[in-house]
């Protein structure tokens, strides 16, 4: 590929990546002011604990069959392409049987007999994902992201307008396990029907299959450790708050993950890629690009975590009513303690581009140990604020084994990491200083 072509690919991407993350944010926080004012925090709280469930359960079955698309050499190859897709549509049957399977023992431990009937209900989410055909990870291949931006975008907006009917009319969590369902529909028919491509096929190709394991065992390894670094915050707090306080503390979540959410999606869509077209490590040219499309990703993103942790408290009693007003301060110490993950995210894609799926998964299985263990150590000293210090401390403790990662495939630039964490420090600590009341984070009782 052209070295004018590439970098006219990578800025398309990156535009419509950051329109199309950018507008579901605002739609999803639409959705979520209106939400708030129709139905009860418990509702979020209960939800909260299904999602972390339904994240962890695709998380824990997956073997990378999307980045070995993104990956792979035979990726235009429509035998590669169907047996990909076949095994990914068994895989969706799996994880709803999956869901049926611990929703009762789900139930009993927390305590919400309305798990026994909503979790495999949100099972059938899976199999409808698992239809998606393989044309919409080959745009993602090839850097084309506008039309699929368009639709999802389409369909994020019907979805969101039907979702708040449901509410109205239900007044319950129904409206959320209902609503979701539809959306995952929705998803699906805009894609199948609206994208270019030819539709996927059952087919099973032996030899196809042994690439995307080989590639993916690793990865599955990385998944399994990926939901248990994202969700393992709610799944514990669950068990000792009730499902009002963990609503609460989900709205201050959702906010305060934004800019991380940016950087991970950005650096999948648009740096993943790159480094799978120009290798940081085949050229010095190739290494500067890399650099300056990391440093543009990490400094725009720091900087947009600051600002929610800076308004954080306003932010909340704008949008929400007093039921909320907790949120304020925990909204402002996540923000703060995303901060080094957001530095570290982007370099990441160097490792995977390259197929090293092995040592990808040492840093997701170090960082889900680390932090799982340090948020069980703290949380019942120091509550949500030691929740929010494991995450900066994870990020911390495992960046030597990032650095000496990255390192091997040209992807470690110490300067940058440096420098914006020491930046970043600057402007956090006057925010902290001034802005939070350390003694309404009581520890959880």
């Amino acid at each position: 590929m052209q070295q004018s072509s590439l970098k006219q690919l990578t800025l398309s991407s990156a535009f419509w990546t950051i329109t199309s993350l950018g507008a579901s944010q605002v739609l999803r926080l639409a959705s979520n002011l209106i939400l708030t004012r129709l139905l009860y925090p418990e509702a979020f709280g209960l939800m909260a604990l299904v999602h972390a469930f339904a994240y962890g359960l695709q998380m824990i079955t997956d073997i990378g069959a999307h980045s070995s698309i993104m990956q792979s050499k035979n990726a235009h190859n429509m035998a590669f392409q169907n047996t990909v897709w076949t095994f990914t549509v068994a895989r969706g049957f799996f994880v709803f049987a999956c869901f049926c399977v611990i929703a009762y023992p789900v139930s009993q431990a927390y305590g919400e007999p309305l798990l026994l009937q909503i979790l495999p209900i949100v099972g059938l989410n899976a199999i409808v994902m698992a239809f998606i055909p393989t044309y919409v990870a080959m745009a993602q291949r090839a850097l084309n992201l506008r039309r699929q931006t368009i639709l999802e975008l389409s369909s994020q907006v019907l979805s969101l307008l039907m979702l708040v009917a449901l509410a109205y009319w239900l007044r319950s969590v129904w409206a959320l396990v209902i609503g979701g369902l539809i959306a995952e529909l929705l998803k699906l028919a805009i894609f199948t029907f609206c994208m270019p491509g030819k539709y996927n096929r059952l087919h099973w190709d032996p030899q196809y299959f042994k690439e995307v394991f080989h590639f993916g065992k690793w990865i599955f390894l990385s998944s399994s450790c990926v939901f248990l670094t994202n969700e393992g915050d709610r799944l514990i707090l669950g068990l000792n708050l009730t499902t009002a306080e963990l609503g609460v503390y989900s709205i201050a979540y959702m906010l305060a993950v934004f800019p991380r959410m940016f950087t991970i999606t950005v650096g999948n869509r648009v740096i993943f890629p790159l480094c799978v077209h120009s290798p940081p490590a085949a050229s010095a040219q190739n290494r500067a690009r890399y650099i300056k499309a990391r440093f543009a990703v990490s400094f725009v993103f720091v900087n947009a975590s600051l600002a929610v942790a800076a308004i954080g408290p306003e932010l909340i009693g704008f949008l929400y009513d007093a039921r909320y007003h907790d949120a304020k301060l925990f909204l402002m110490l996540l923000a703060l303690c995303f901060i080094p993950r957001i530095i570290m995210a982007t370099s990441e894609g160097s490792v995977l581009a390259t197929g090293d799926s092995r040592r990808y998964a040492a840093i997701g299985t170090t960082t889900a140990v680390v932090q799982t263990l340090l948020i069980l150590l703290s949380v019942g000293y120091f509550g949500v604020a030691g929740v929010a210090a494991s995450f900066f401390a994870t990020s911390l403790i495992t960046y030597p084994l990032v650095a000496r990662v990255t390192r091997q495939h040209a992807g470690w630039v110490p300067w940058l990491d440096v420098g914006l964490l020491a930046y970043s420090l600057a402007v956090a600590l006057p925010i902290l200083y001034f802005r939070m009341d350390w003694a309404a984070l009581l520890p959880v009782q």
